[in-house]
């Protein structure tokens, strides 16, 4: 690509370079979602750098302690499907500030083991990511910012509001910088 040139309306290296990395980004977060409505642990670790938290409901956790917390979560369902939706990719160079909107429907299981209850989150994935030496995107740093209308899963209670993380103004985490 280096020796693609700025001519006319021909695209420049920097602006393929900038398309490559949102690409790849979004594939990043859609094995994330995939991971966790699959149950693959292993695939939900790797989307992560190695020292990477996890933020939500006022809790960090090390990418470590978030999978051993969340499997256990993820295995008492019946299934899940995670939908992103809007996103904004912003790049700055080996690092990369991402929001996606997320809907995720969750199914219970009745006393029998089958499909039960079912109902949805509505969230923002706040992301701080950044390209590894291999140059792979890995998420670094992910706040879960829970709209109104969500459950707390473990409860199924509406989340208290000091429990949402987000906000309709400049406050919301979505304006923070890493």
């Amino acid at each position: 690509m280096a020796e693609l040139e700025a001519v006319g309306n021909v695209t420049s290296a920097a602006t393929l370079q900038a398309l490559l990395d949102r690409e790849r980004i979004r594939e990043v977060l859609a094995r994330v979602a995939r991971s966790i409505d699959r149950l693959d642990l292993e695939l939900m670790a790797s989307c992560y750098t190695s020292d990477a938290v996890d933020e939500r409901h006022g809790v960090e956790r090390p990418i470590a302690e978030f999978v051993a917390w969340v499997e256990p979560l993820l295995r008492s369902f019946a299934s899940t499907l995670h939908q992103l939706t809007t996103q904004l990719i912003e790049v700055d160079g080996d690092v990369a500030r991402v929001e996606t909107y997320c809907v995720a429907r969750h199914v219970a299981c009745d006393g029998d083991g089958g499909p039960g209850e079912v109902w949805f989150t509505y969230l923002r994935y706040v992301d701080s990511m950044a390209r590894d030496g291999d140059g792979r995107w890995l998420i670094r740093h992910r706040f879960c910012a829970y709209e109104p209308g969500t459950v707390n899963l473990t409860t199924l209670e509406p989340l208290p509001a000091a429990a949402l993380g987000g906000s309709r103004d400049r406050d919301d985490p979505a304006y923070r910088r890493a």
